[in-house]
């Protein structure tokens, strides 16, 4: 069960302070984690963390005992307290502040977990030992001026990244901040630039008297409530403007790079953010594949060991793991086929079964692999004795009689081969003997 992130016997961990009577190792910096939360109004980092996420639960988990089969008794638990919801939201806490919280409640007659609850991440503190080793004394949540306490038995807390032996995950998040605020001036500055027209075009009429500017002005005003209507001028006219609707593609080839800074600190592939434009079929399967696989199998590894060794023993249930399925799914019948390969290499019954089932086929609890004995077997002195190549064939069948040995085709060709030569020797007065 885990209670310390970097316990040491001398050192101190990092980002340690406090003051007496206030919570220890506070390095929660809560007034950045609210501006992250408003985060999730971005697209770019929405879609990024959501893709995330979704691609990870897609895949499904299993609850394995220490027979390494499924255990349906904690499955059938956390499925009544919603775990996949709740894992879901710790997900894209991971995603968005590199850390969540969830409140475990236990039942005082069993002492198993009767209940899971997701807490505010902004709202929360750690407390640690006063010598500052790593100690976890206690968890706090402050919120609306209370101060809630939680013992270290009653949270399971989870980081995603560690470049420091401080109790909380590094907030990869605080980077995009910056970025996703330069993102919102320019679309800003965008939508004032319709907002206030400001492609629209002055006109110009050099050496204009009152009567031609009157004129032109009323031309203008009756045009913009009946579009159809021709402006006549009399005069030399002409246009200017200071913004042109061609200066907008440098805004947004901006923006384009914005969004590319966000993906890549989420890391996320363009194909998988949306952007195809330079993708094709070869690298859009490396990209989703080779990059975004490996970086899901890694959160996935991260989430289940912290579960299976931390989340799981303060619920009560020490000798059971949390097991992901492989985000690469592969069909039911390749499953199934890769079976029969792996049966035939050698591998153990029960292995084979737990692949099947990691693979996505549904088996029965009960399920087991029964070796087969072949039916109709032929060997290979059978298959040679009855080689269509050395059965009678309809050349030879006559000639059975005359022969002890089984005749074959060969034989016959080459007795009909002396009989024309025979008949060749006759015919020019030779004799048959010397032919034969």
């Amino acid at each position: 069960m885990k209670s310390t992130r970097a316990k040491t016997s001398r050192s101190i961990i990092e980002d340690f302070y406090g003051s007496p009577g206030m919570p220890r190792g506070m390095q929660n910096s809560q007034a950045d984690l609210l501006d992250i939360r408003n985060l999730m109004d971005d697209p770019t980092v929405s879609n990024s963390i959501l893709t995330t996420v979704n691609a990870i639960m897609r895949s499904g988990y299993r609850f394995i005992n220490s027979s390494r089969s499924e255990d349906k008794k904690v499955a059938d638990l956390f499925s009544k307290m919603r775990f996949g919801n709740i894992l879901r939201n710790v997900l894209i806490n991971l995603k968005l502040y590199g850390n969540a919280f969830v409140e475990v409640v236990k039942d005082g007659n069993t002492g198993l977990v009767k209940e899971l609850y997701l807490l505010e991440t902004t709202e929360m503190t750690i407390q640690t030992d006063s010598e500052g080793h790593g100690d976890i004394v206690g968890y706090f949540q402050e919120h609306q001026g209370k101060e809630i306490f939680f013992s270290p038995d009653e949270i399971w807390h989870i980081a995603l990244d560690h470049v420091t032996t401080s109790l909380w995950g590094n907030v990869n998040s605080k980077a995009i901040l910056q970025t996703v605020k330069t993102k919102h001036i320019i679309e800003d500055y965008i939508w004032y630039l319709f907002k206030t027209n400001a492609f629209s075009k002055a006109k110009v009429i050099k050496n204009a008297n009152d009567k031609q500017v009157k004129s032109l002005i009323e031309g203008i005003k009756a045009r913009k409530s009946n579009p159809l209507l021709e402006l006549v001028v009399d005069g030399d006219l002409s246009s200017v403007s200071f913004y042109e609707v061609t200066d907008l593609p440098v805004l947004t080839n901006y923006l384009d790079y914005l969004d590319s800074q966000i993906r890549q600190l989420l890391m996320v592939p363009p194909i998988v953010g949306g952007q195809q434009e330079s993708a094709n079929r070869s690298t859009a399967e490396t990209q989703f594949v080779g990059v975004f696989g490996t970086n899901l199998r890694s959160l996935q590894l991260l989430v289940q060991d912290d579960v299976s060794l931390d989340l799981l023993p303060k619920c009560g249930f020490e000798d059971v793991s949390l097991r992901f399925n492989p985000v690469d799914q592969i069909n039911e019948r390749e499953a199934i086929q890769n079976a029969v390969y792996l049966s035939g290499l050698g591998i153990d019954p029960e292995s084979v079964i737990e692949y099947l089932r990691v693979k996505g086929v549904s088996l029965p609890e009960e399920a087991e692999i029964v070796p087969q004995v072949p039916t109709g077997y032929v060997g290979h002195e059978a298959q040679n004795v009855k080689s269509v190549s050395r059965m009678p064939q309809n050349d030879n069948i006559i000639s059975r009689q005359t022969r002890k040995e089984i005749p074959n085709s060969q034989n016959v060709r080459a007795k009909s081969e002396k009989v024309i030569t025979s008949k060749f020797y006759v015919e020019n007065g030779g004799e048959i003997k010397d032919a034969i």
